[in-house]
């Protein structure tokens, strides 16, 4: 057990040590994070576990609003998960009152359970006009894991497209990039793919860190696989994105 955790630290220095030789090459550039910006995320950690790099950009310059579609309550761990969200969404940037966490019996947590488009467009809408919100992102047609609830907002989200139902303020809606597995856990190393990309965050260093640090605010969710996930997932320092909306092209 001494050996593994020696190998693990040893790595995650190595991480740490390659985030300020990549960064200083490529900077961390995210121009397209601007004005009013809304996650939109289905669990609690999603907002640590995939989106961290850019909630942390945007939340140091913009408005930033994070919007999660149910508690996480599939083993009973509801009320638990909610403190951690908040808590969580804090050391990202993103205050009380701009967490807004849904609990509606209709958008219930479980990878074997559908949510309607219309019952995540009721309070999506809401949160969209409530604060004049520019730019949108969340997950994209395979919701990085395949998870059926993180699906549902990508459909929700091109209906809406579809259908012309977004509010005139909304600019620009972006879903998060899924990739093979083999770059999911490359770290730091994926950005000689990613970096050419015109929708990418790259963390430095102290928002990698603080990144690790909203993941262990969810102590409910710290399994083993989860802390090597947040060590090693490219999606803790990089997230690169895919325009579903862009009003100026």
């Amino acid at each position: 057990m001494d050996n593994i955790v020696v190998v693990v630290v040893t790595l995650f220095v190595l991480v740490i040590f390659f985030i300020v030789v990549i960064t200083r090459v490529y900077g961390t550039a995210s121009h397209f994070l601007e004005g009013k910006i809304l996650f939109v995320v289905a669990h609690p950690d999603d907002e640590c576990m995939f989106f961290a790099p850019a909630i942390l950009t945007a939340s140091q310059n913009n408005p930033t609003y994070l919007l999660c579609l149910c508690n996480g309550d599939y083993y009973g761990q509801g009320n638990v998960r909610e403190k951690e969200f908040y808590k969580s969404c804090s050391t990202l940037g993103v205050t009380r009152e701009q967490a807004i966490l849904i609990s509606d019996p209709a958008l219930q947590d479980g990878p074997g359970i559908q949510w309607e488009v219309e019952d995540i467009q009721r309070h999506l809408l809401q949160v969209i006009t409530d604060h004049k919100i520019e730019t949108i992102i969340s997950f994209d047609n395979w919701g990085v894991s395949g998870h059926q609830n993180h699906i549902a907002i990508n459909t929700c989200l091109r209906q809406l497209l579809q259908q012309s139902k977004l509010p005139g303020d909304v600019k620009l809606v972006l879903s998060l990039e899924s990739i093979g597995i083999l770059r999911k856990y490359s770290s730091i190393f994926d950005i000689l793919i990613s970096f050419n990309q015109q929708y990418c965050v790259l963390s430095n260093v102290r928002d990698f860190i603080k990144a690790q640090v909203a993941m262990r605010a969810h102590t409910s969710q710290l399994l083993w696989f989860r802390i090597l996930y947040v060590i090693f997932s490219r999606y803790m320092i990089i997230n690169t994105f895919k325009p579903l909306y862009n009003y100026n092209l």
